[in-house]
């Protein structure tokens, strides 16, 4: 394959004009489905609620990496010239019934990969960039309109942490060049794609060891033992507490389980209504927190389920975090106030936990 199969455009240029001149049989847009869904279906996309969007096996994380994108391109302003080209380049296929292939890795497996790529101090600093985009805290820089919001976020997240670049910048370019010599095989195609990275698209193209294979790009590279990890701590806690139950009597078991499950009770749920949290997500607290404390992870997160799901937010409330101001703005927001539900609880929890455990140590001994 070679260059001259593919016309490779920026969406800079004049996406009509080109498109009417060539008269493709595919059309292709650097760009994911999901970015493309939020680009062009905004208000329905804003207004959708985010349990509907997580009971549908989206994660946070891939609605995070949609809002981070969303907000670049506001730094670009919403009739930017590249918001014109994409809206123009689909409404051109869907009037003359041209297939539109995506040429772009799904946003939400890029920021994975790019965060699996990170250690230590950089996750951290990971961590700070995506509160202060979101929360709009000590942003000060501004897309001029000359770079892409994926380009725009891709340099951001690379100044503090070059490491990234690779899968942020290179992989996607060698993501973007396997994907177009896999679509435009056998079909002519207008490739739109960032212009910044034009040049070295072309440069892919014009390789003969270039492959039509994305597979070892779309897969995240975690060690095998990580997700066991987690799993280490509450297992070494419960075994911790049985081993100290099991030099008790009887009495003082049916003692130390009564008095566990009344404290850890009391505070998980005086933690939830701290929160000002809903009378459900309250409930759920108390009754579940004697099993859940076992686990260390207590009740918290399971209150905190209730209560997006009674109080159901949606992706504009989660967007309207960068424009609280004060602690009232924290507590009223739908889209928080399930983490802040969740969190309390938990400090119950443990402080319960810090409490008992003592306790039962010396009911063990004695």
């Amino acid at each position: 394959m070679t260059v001259q199969d593919v016309v490779l455009k920026s969406f800079e240029d004049d996406i009509k004009e080109i498109l009417e001149r060539e008269k493709p049989d595919v059309i292709g847009l650097q760009i994911c489905r999901k970015r493309r869904d939020a680009l062009l279906h905004r208000r329905k996309w804003e207004n959708t609620r985010l349990t509907k969007e997580l009971l549908s096996g989206q994660s946070l994380g891939t609605l995070f990496s949609q809002l981070l994108y969303i907000n670049s391109l506001d730094e670009m302003g919403r009739d930017s010239q590249y918001t014109r080209s994409i809206k123009a380049a689909v409404r051109y296929a869907a009037e003359n019934r041209i297939p539109v292939v995506y040429l772009d890795r799904d946003i939400d497996l890029t920021i994975k990969r790019a965060w699996y790529s990170l250690h230590g101090r950089k996750k951290l600093a990971f961590v700070r960039f995506v509160r202060r985009r979101l929360l709009g805290f000590g942003v000060h820089d501004t897309n001029d309109g000359k770079m892409m919001p994926m380009d725009h976020l891709t340099e951001s997240i690379s100044g503090f942490a070059p490491d990234a670049r690779k899968i942020l910048v290179d992989e996607r370019i060698e993501y973007t060049s396997r994907k177009i010599k896999r679509q435009a095989q056998a079909r002519k195609m207008v490739a739109l794609v960032a212009e910044n990275e034009l040049g070295a698209i072309k440069k892919r193209l014009e390789s003969p060891k270039l492959t039509a294979k994305t597979s070892e790009l779309e897969t995240l590279k975690i060690k095998p033992w990580k997700p066991y990890v987690k799993f280490v701590i509450p297992i070494a806690f419960f075994s911790f507490v049985m081993y100290w139950l099991a030099n008790m009597e009887l009495a003082q078991v049916k003692e130390a389980l009564l008095l566990w499950a009344f404290v850890v009770m009391v505070l998980c749920g005086a933690g939830a209504a701290l929160a000002r949290g809903h009378p459900w997500s309250i409930l759920t607290a108390i009754v579940l927190a004697p099993v859940f404390s076992w686990m260390l992870i207590g009740s918290g997160w399971i209150a905190g389920i209730v209560e997006l799901k009674v109080r159901s937010p949606n992706i504009r409330d989660l967007k309207s975090l960068g424009r609280m101001k004060s602690y009232s703005d924290v507590f009223n927001n739908r889209c928080f106030r399930p983490l802040l539900v969740g969190g309390f609880a938990n400090i119950g929890n443990l402080i319960a936990i810090s409490y008992l455990v003592p306790i039962i140590v010396r009911m063990g001994a004695a």
